[in-house]
């Protein structure tokens, strides 16, 4: 059997093309090369180093074999995490058969603002998502991350109801925020999207109010830790990402955001 050498340390999964949303702003655009389960357990057999296994589509909560992916990448010594919208999450039933040390990346471009929902992600679901957050509070997750898509003159309040929303929730270890890109279902892509540079200065006001921070900067994304919280601002697209890949068919791997412009425009 042939060992897998990849340098990506992150590994995106494409496991369903169902979501439980319909989102303004979603880039994959309806199109998706899903990953099987017997395939995957394939490369989690022969891959050289472990890695971190990013689970996304489609919504991942939708899919019924989410847990045996999970399941399968923990069975050779891998990493677990998905993207979520949470809509799933209030559902203790569902929730509890996760582990409840992975990494959730968990959607929140609205905040706590319904109407700000309802533009980006198209309904709203402001109820859903803070009891799904109450119920990993519950269970006893530890590796939260709340993130945003900022959306120039729409959702900038969204970045200090993420913050508050992590001093509330001792879950929350983590908070992302990024620029809208226009690719896929973007419908908002003829509103210039933030910079790198932008997305700082505009946290920036906020490090006075909020927390003492110490920045690292890289070409892509600028990271951070205070307050117990890791932040990060990214910039999309991230051609210099050097982490982020994409497993394809054929035991293939792609820069992540190579990828996506390849196929989502």
């Amino acid at each position: 059997m042939e060992t897998l050498k990849t340098d990506f340390t992150h590994l995106y999964i494409d496991i369903t093309d169902k979501c439980n949303m319909r989102c303004n702003i979603c880039f994959p655009n309806d199109k998706f090369e899903i990953i099987d389960l017997s395939y995957f357990e394939e490369v989690c057999k022969r891959l050289e180093k472990r890695k971190l296994m990013r689970f996304i589509g489609g919504e991942p909560t939708c899919e019924p074999k989410l847990f045996d992916y999970i399941r399968i990448a923990r069975k050779y010594g891998h990493l677990v995490s998905f993207s979520t919208n949470g809509l799933k999450l209030s559902d203790e039933s569902f929730t509890k058969k996760l582990p409840n040390n992975m990494f959730i990346h968990y959607s929140m471009n609205g905040g706590i603002d319904d109407n700000v929902y309802k533009i980006i992600d198209n309904k709203c679901v402001l109820d859903k998502k803070l009891a799904g957050l109450e119920t990993l509070e519950r269970l006893n997750f530890k590796n939260i991350c709340l993130g945003a898509i900022i959306v120039r003159g729409i959702n900038e309040t969204t970045i200090t109801n993420l913050i508050d929303l992590s001093r509330k929730f001792k879950c929350v270890k983590h908070i992302h925020f990024r620029n809208a890109l226009a690719v896929g279902r973007n419908k908002f892509s003829q509103v210039k999207p933030y910079s790198l540079d932008e997305l700082n200065k505009y946290v920036e006001i906020r490090k006075k109010d909020y927390f003492t921070v110490r920045d690292c900067t890289k070409k892509c994304c600028v990271r951070f830790r205070a307050d117990g919280i890791n932040y990060s601002l990214m910039q999309w697209p991230a051609p210099a990402c050097f982490y982020r890949g994409r497993l394809l068919k054929d035991f293939k791997f792609q820069q992540y955001f190579e990828h996506m412009m390849e196929n989502y425009k």
